[in-house]
């Protein structure tokens, strides 16, 4: 949604958020802002306008007129507001009865689904992981038809853009699955957990983000770029069980660790990870980003996601209280690298750090050979799919420059105290590729799915 903030705040210039009052923001490394807690309540109309940068409280939208709408979707949810009625009541519970309405739009789903296509719905639409899932859908041209976004009360209603199209999250309901191809759960474990029985019963695929599937009957931990390396050939069935996405941090070790290994046998392999806040959702970018500015103005600090400070600090393992613990995290990356390695490189010793960082992994690691190791030959084997080498003379890879990358951006490095060691240092955005990792597992899944009918 597009406003003119001329028109918006026409007649009334004391409807723009005044400068300052809402928080400044910290996050410059990708494209989710944090707001502030004191945002405006109506959470249907938090909008950020990218053209104009005004943050709007819901009193100022009085007319259709001063709206300009991609797609022609919002039209449908507001009415034009009487005069002398409050235009925040008006739209809040058009919006409202929008979303819980039978009534479907053609802009928004489909009635049928176009020959060779499918049917997608996406849980956790609103969260950072549910985002770029729809975003990698769209860049690699997924075959599908009709993509539901579902969430719970807190996205419920949010404006999302979906190949081009504008449309709302809607409430996640057991109807919502009807008939649905694919099922991507990018939500939080407890979500999963409760809808993911009826997804199953709907005969929807399953890909699950989340992890909180792994351990079920019939669950596959997948990583189609560790696969494609190790030459494995997926076989899809008609009626698979939950495809796990292999943790990120797995994925990159095993695909870096298993092309040296096919050159130099690799003796020992040590690596030290540094955990992004993101992998925690937007409550762990949250607490962060509320930590460093209660940090900065003498505040109490918010302990709620880590139970620790994390804001200009570096932790080796969360409070008693958290909602995780740091250990876990590491368990996890060595359990889905051992699944989708298997015998063909060995398990490196992980140590996993909690930083101040909002968004991507970086990691340092250290492998060791037999004999005298040759940097160069490491950065050949390197070379290849979804891995970039980055030059002594460039900018070396960080959080920064691998946001939004597909790719994992490494240096090599000889080890000044071992000449049979080189140091390698990576960095990968973790949503991109844990979404990406979901997609092509979908993609692989449905060569087994007929296409263009109802399931």
């Amino acid at each position: 949604m597009v406003g003119n903030s001329r028109h918006l705040a026409a007649g009334d210039s004391d409807c723009r958020l005044p400068d300052g009052q809402h928080l400044a923001f910290l996050q410059l490394q990708r494209r989710s802002i944090p707001f502030a807690t004191a945002f405006s309540s109506h959470r249907h109309l938090r909008s950020f306008f990218c053209g104009y940068l005004v943050l709007l409280p819901a009193r100022v939208v009085c007319y259709r007129s001063n709206l300009y709408v991609l797609g022609g979707v919002l039209a449908i949810a507001l009415g034009i507001s009487p005069q002398g009625e409050p235009a925040a009541s008006h739209v809040q519970g058009s919006l409202t009865n929008f979303m819980s309405s039978n009534i479907k739009s053609a802009s928004l789903t489909h009635a049928e689904p176009a020959s060779g296509f499918y049917r997608v719905a996406i849980v956790g639409a609103g969260s950072l992981k549910g985002k770029e899932v729809a975003e990698v859908l769209d860049e690699r041209n997924f075959p599908s038809s009709d993509v539901k976004l579902l969430d719970d009360d807190e996205s419920l209603g949010q404006l999302e853009t979906v190949k081009d199209e504008v449309t709302f999250i809607q409430k996640v309901r057991a109807e919502q699955f009807e008939h649905v191809d694919f099922t991507f759960f990018a939500s939080d474990s407890d979500c999963t957990r409760k809808n993911w029985k009826r997804v199953e019963k709907s005969g929807s695929a399953i890909v699950d983000l989340s992890g909180a599937l792994e351990d079920e009957p019939g669950a596959v931990i997948r990583a189609p770029w560790v696969e494609r390396q190790l030459g494995q050939t997926f076989t899809p069935e008609l009626q698979p069980g939950p495809a796990v996405v292999a943790h990120p941090i797995a994925v990159a070790l095993a695909l870096l660790l298993v092309r040296i290994h096919a050159v130099s046998p690799v003796r020992r392999a040590v690596t030290t990870v540094f955990e992004p806040a993101s992998e925690h959702g937007q409550k762990g970018m949250d607490e962060l980003h509320e930590q460093t500015v209660n940090l900065l103005s003498f505040q109490q600090l918010p302990k709620k996601i880590f139970d620790v400070q994390v804001a200009f600090n570096m932790v080796a393992r969360y409070g008693e209280q958290s909602a995780t613990k740091l250990s876990s995290v590491t368990d996890r990356i060595v359990k889905h690298y051992r699944k989708i390695v298997g015998e063909r490189a060995p398990v490196p010793s992980v140590l996993t750090l909690q930083a101040p960082i909002f968004h991507g992994h970086a990691f340092s690691l250290n492998v060791q050979f037999e004999d005298r190791a040759d940097v160069a030959q490491v950065s050949r084997a390197l070379a290849g799919e979804h891995v970039s080498l980055i030059g002594s003379s460039e900018e070396a890879p960080n959080n920064v420059n691998a946001a939004g990358q597909g790719d994992i951006l490494v240096s090599v490095t000889p080890d000044s105290s071992d000449p049979n060691s080189v140091w390698i240092w990576a960095a990968s955005d973790n949503l991109r590729v844990a979404a990406s990792t979901a997609v092509e597992a979908a993609e692989g899944m449905a060569t087994a799915r007929p296409r263009g009918q109802i399931q």
